[in-house]
Order: C-alpha cells, then structure tokens, then sequence
C-alpha cells in the first residue's frame, strides 16, 4: 500500500496527475484489490489463462486503444469496452499482455511516436500531441526511458538520412 501512496503521490508533485488519469485509475484499482485480498475472507479464483471470451474482448479493447492514442483513454472506459469490472478488466489485461493497462497506453503512444519521428515530417510537440501526450516533458520522459533515446535525437539523426 505504501508503493502505491508513493507512486500517487509522485504523480501529483510531478505535476502529471491531470494527464495521466489511467495511471491514477489503476493505483486506485491496485489499492482496492489489495485491501481486498488482504481484509475479507472471499478468495477470487485466479485462471492460468485468459478464456475465450475474454481474449476477444481484450483484441477488441487493445485495436481501440491503437484507434485513439490521441485520445485521454480512462481505465473506466477501456474495461466498459470489454464488458468488464475495472478490477477485472485490468487484472485480465495484465495476465494476458504482461503489462498494466496504463503501461500497455504508454508503450503504443511511444512507439507510433518512433514511427511519426522516423518520416521526418513533423516537431516533437506535434508528435507527442499526436500521440495524446498534452505536455511536452512528459513525452520526452516517458521516450527516452523506454527507447533510451530522446526524441529530439531520433529527429536529428533520423533527418539526416533522409533524402533533400
């Protein structure tokens, strides 16, 4: 409970909170199944696999997440895709995929930004504008922690090799 406090918390004081309410949203649900787990005497059943049904509606929520990158996606909205609870729904998305929900958003966003910087045509704030970063900082932090490169480097080189 105290990593998830702390991650809120640095959320806030980072000033990030109003951009990122996916992230919120899955520290809230973090936290709820965890008080769960931990005070009530029900035990929810836990699958070794995704079921079918559930793998469809997961194909579908991850094609619309790839449709509205530019969009503020919610934790709500993306379980209400796949007829699910906020709780299932992300526990069901990180068994099937490896990563959060909130990651999973991050990751698209990133590499179709690599994409978009890649063709050249466009500024960094553009990209990240593009790709529903709304504040500039926060997508050169997020780029350069996933892909090691910041992106105003990648434009750089990347135009370079292109042809005059």
């Amino acid at each position: 409970m105290q990593h998830i406090g702390l991650a809120l918390k640095a959320e806030i004081v980072e000033g990030m909170a109003p951009f990122s309410s996916l992230y919120g949203e899955s520290l809230a649900t973090a936290l709820s199944a965890h008080l769960l787990r931990r005070y009530t005497v029900w035990k929810p059943a836990m699958h070794d696999i995704v079921d079918t049904h559930a793998s469809a509606a997961l194909r579908h929520v991850i094609a619309y997440i790839h449709a509205n990158l530019d969009q503020q996606l919610t934790l709500g909205e993306l379980a209400s895709i796949a007829h699910m609870s906020t709780y299932h729904f992300a526990r069901t998305f990180k068994q099937a995929t490896g990563v959060s929900p909130h990651q999973y958003v991050l990751n698209a966003r990133v590499g179709r930004a690599k994409g978009l910087l890649m063709r050249g045509n466009l500024s960094v704030a553009e990209v990240a504008q593009r790709v529903g970063f709304f504040d500039h900082s926060h997508f050169t932090r997020y780029f350069k922690r996933l892909l090691g490169v910041a992106p105003q480097t990648l434009l750089r080189q990347n135009s370079k090799n292109l042809p005059d």
